[in-house]
């Protein structure tokens, strides 16, 4: 009969840990953690929905496969279903390692492919007999609908794309970081503060963020608009496009540049959102947040004339990420806390020359002061409770018309699509009522 690794070793696709040490391209195949060899998987995809276990028909004995991280399944058996377990689900196998027979599994790299991942539309689902549901709002014909998670902002081979060397996807690649970013984003949606994260957290988090900032339908109709309007500006000066040899990108030319800067600008991104002050948001009582297909909104208060007031290194920058329907997570320029500061030493410098007038004025100048003060210690404890709630991290309190203000840039970013845990989109038809234009696109740059 000979040993269970003898006994496998006639398979398709199975290498033994001897055979990959002594052959280097085996070493190299992805799925293999052996402590021989000491290689590591590098297309390891994460499928949730993949089976885990097989009932071999002649001696109904069950084949079960152990999940591990980044989407291997390991089966330890001695038993020729294992075979049968294989090669009913398509998983090609990698290592057989001792008497033991520790076959270790990967699965097919999957070819639907989110843009807004799952553990992130699950803070605004429900479950519903093992199914995460939520609300759906089509902006382009105005239509909500509710569907699983599984089918919500995804969309075939996303990530991936034919070149001349073969098939290139990132897919592998955006699993690993959400599989690292999972438990951070959980800590946060159950803690409701960034105060407990750690120096690794933050990166990982600064990370996460940078790729859905960059990831999704929106970067890429980016990049289609800004070259139309670099064309229209081009003609309007008298010049010829065609003359100096610019052209406006295919879709596989954008879906290319797409993809390389998700490979070569992420680390710039991060660094950029790392050394952001990190706060959590909490929405109010009978209130909650939307997220749409490109969560990631840019926010400023400050004006800079000809060059814009939107970027990752401006000064006053907001970013805003939701990660559920009662958590957003904001990033902003350290400014801000500093104007914060600024603000409330001025009004309490005003209060107090308003509370001499009040006392010691007389006539008219007197009753404007008294009036002046009304309500001006609460705006003032106003103030200073938001700067406490963000130095801590959150959680921050938002007002109901922060809340309008939080969904509006989700309406206003989405390309297509926005989700909802209970399916209130009033704000969305209102707004789409008063600016026809956000049916069809989301927010875009203005090239000057």
């Amino acid at each position: 009969m000979g040993t269970a690794k003898d006994r496998f070793k006639g398979a398709a696709g199975f290498i033994s840990a001897a055979e990959m040490q002594d052959d280097p391209q085996k070493r190299t195949k992805p799925g293999c953690r052996s402590s021989a060899c000491g290689c590591r998987p590098e297309r390891a995809a994460d499928f949730p929905d993949a089976p885990t276990s097989v009932t071999h028909p002649p001696t109904q004995r069950r084949i079960v496969a152990k999940r591990q991280p980044g989407g291997l399944l390991c089966v330890r058996s001695r038993h020729a279903g294992t075979r049968l377990f294989c090669q009913l689900h398509g998983l090609r196998k990698f290592l057989v390692e001792g008497r033991r027979a520790c076959i270790l599994l990967v699965m097919p790299e999957p070819r639907r492919h989110h843009f807004v991942p799952q553990l992130l539309l699950k803070g605004f689902a429900k479950k519903k007999s093992k199914v995460w549901q939520t609300h759906v709002f089509d902006k382009q014909d105005c239509r909500a609908f509710k569907a699983s998670v599984e089918n919500v902002m995804v969309a075939q081979d996303f990530y991936a794309m034919q070149l001349d060397t073969g098939v290139v996807s990132l897919e592998g690649f955006i699993s690993r970081i959400e599989s690292i970013a999972a438990p951070i984003l959980q800590k946060l949606v159950k803690a409701e503060t960034t105060a407990k994260l750690s120096d690794d957290d933050r990166e990982n988090l600064a990370l996460f963020v940078a790729l859905q900032l960059i990831r999704g339908t929106g970067h890429r109709a980016t990049f289609l608009n800004v070259a139309t309007q670099f064309r229209k500006a081009l003609i309007e000066r008298g010049l010829s496009p065609d003359d100096i040899g610019f052209t406006i990108p295919d879709d596989d030319r954008i879906k290319l540049q797409a993809l390389q800067a998700i490979a070569t600008a992420l680390p710039l991104y991060k660094e950029h959102l790392q050394c952001k002050d990190m706060m959590v948001f909490k929405a109010p009582d009978g209130h909650e947040f939307l997220i749409g297909d490109n969560p990631v909104t840019l926010d400023n208060h400050r004006e800079f004339g000809f060059k814009g007031n939107i970027g990752l290194a401006v000064k006053g920058i907001e970013i805003y990420l939701p990660l559920s329907s009662h958590i957003t997570l904001g990033m902003w320029a350290t400014d801000l806390r500093t104007d914060i500061r600024a603000i409330v030493a001025d009004v309490h410098r005003k209060q107090d020359a308003l509370r001499a007038s009040a006392m010691l004025g007389v006539g008219p100048a007197r009753i404007a002061a008294q009036n002046a003060l009304v309500g001006l210690d609460d705006k003032i404890a106003d103030a200073e409770r938001l700067l406490r709630e963000v130095e801590a991290g959150g959680p921050v309190h938002s007002h109901p018309e922060n809340m309008d203000r939080f969904n509006s840039m989700q309406i206003c970013y989405a390309e297509r699509y926005l989700a909802s845990a209970s399916g209130n989109f009033e704000l969305a038809r209102k707004m789409i009522d008063e600016r026809p234009d956000l049916r069809t696109q989301g927010a875009r740059m203005t090239v000057k």
